[in-house]
């Protein structure tokens, strides 16, 4: 996990390369309108870019999961659905991208799998390095796919993305920082067993989301995320003393970052804020600045640090299901036939 973390800037500077010179050979067609679609931390991306798209390309953008994109999406799916899987086997992927296709719409695929089922239904294809791991809390792959989406969007806009000629640098950067801060919290919180909740808003909801998979997936670690907002709104009653609460603090959201911060300490959390601002909490983290709609491409990096942090001081092998849980091998195999099953048969997909 820490090798596939630490390759990032070498293998984002030279995966930007490659994938530009792919998506220069796509059409530059501006869209009407945009669904971004995949599940898991594919899903998450969709969230964090969704934003981006919107305000460069100034037309609907949707951010959907890949089972809601398929039962759900009409009336927005006739228009550029980019369809998101690393592995591009993922069924309920290739179904958003059958419906996809039923709704006359143009469909892109972002995949690691130039050979993959989704990679032939796509009209297009921008592909990803292959993974390092897939059996390890994915990092580089997250970095990779919101790559793809940034470089996609350069070419349906027809401008350019400076910011991302600059992240390989940053997250190198960034991933020294996000270590220290990380190892600080872990050394008096992991052994605890201490819940991490993450919490952000707009772009930084995908961003928690993600935080709070890679802590699942390093053994089942307990982990929650939420909506900023509507932390405030329900889920803070099952919220606990001494739990850790990772708080995105960047651009519009600080203002309000910084009011439930001072709840959060007021409940007896320890508030961890992410920001580009200097921290108002010791336990806090200070990210460069960056414009609003690409937070994801540095806040994405601190919960990488946190889950191997945690992980490292749990002991727990991140590579066997669950860390090695005697129900790790069962819940690995009903989630490998979840991924199998299909309700859906071709000819319903968008009727």
């Amino acid at each position: 996990m820490l090798r596939e973390m630490q390759s990032q800037p070498a293998d984002l500077a030279a995966a930007l390369v490659d994938l530009r010179r792919q998506a220069n050979a796509l059409s530059s067609a501006g869209p009407e309108k945009v669904v971004l679609t995949g599940s898991g931390d594919s899903g998450f991306a969709a969230t964090a870019v969704e934003l981006a798209y919107t305000r460069r390309l100034g037309r609907p953008t949707w951010a959907m999961t890949s089972a809601a994109a398929a039962r759900y999406g009409d009336g927005r799916i006739d228009g550029l659905t980019v369809v998101i899987s690393v592995s591009g086997e993922v069924r309920r992927t290739i179904e958003a991208a059958m419906a996809a296709k039923r709704a006359g719409g143009r469909v892109v695929a972002i995949t690691a799998g130039a050979g993959s089922s989704l990679a032939a239904l796509a009209d297009d294809t921008l592909v990803m390095p292959p993974p390092i791991s897939r059996s390890t809390p994915h990092t580089r792959d997250y970095s990779m796919t919101l790559l793809a989406l940034l470089v996609l969007l350069e070419r349906v806009s027809g401008r350019s993305l400076p910011e991302l000629d600059a992240w390989p640098a940053q997250v190198g950067a960034l991933l020294d920082s996000s270590q220290r801060w990380a190892d600080g919290l872990a050394a008096r919180l992991a052994s605890n067993g201490t819940p991490v909740w993450f919490l952000g808003m707009g772009p930084d909801r995908g961003t928690a989301a993600y935080g709070a998979l890679k802590f699942w997936e390093a053994g089942g670690s307990a982990a929650w995320w939420d909506d900023l907002e509507e932390f405030g709104h329900g889920s803070q009653l099952i919220a606990r003393p001494g739990e850790l609460a990772v708080v995105f603090a960047c651009g519009p959201a600080r203002s309000r970052a910084e009011e439930m911060r001072r709840g959060l300490v007021r409940m007896g959390l320890i508030a961890a804020p992410v920001g580009d601002e200097a921290p108002t909490s010791p336990d806090g983290l200070e990210l460069p600045p960056i414009r609003p709609e690409l937070t994801p491409l540095l806040t994405s990096i601190p919960p990488q640090a946190l889950a191997y942090a945690f992980a490292t001081r749990r002991g727990i092998d991140v590579e066997l299901p669950m860390g090695g849980n005697p129900l790790g091998e069962l819940y690995d195999d009903v989630h490998r036939e979840w991924m199998r099953q299909s309700a859906l048969e071709p000819t319903h997909i968008g009727e």
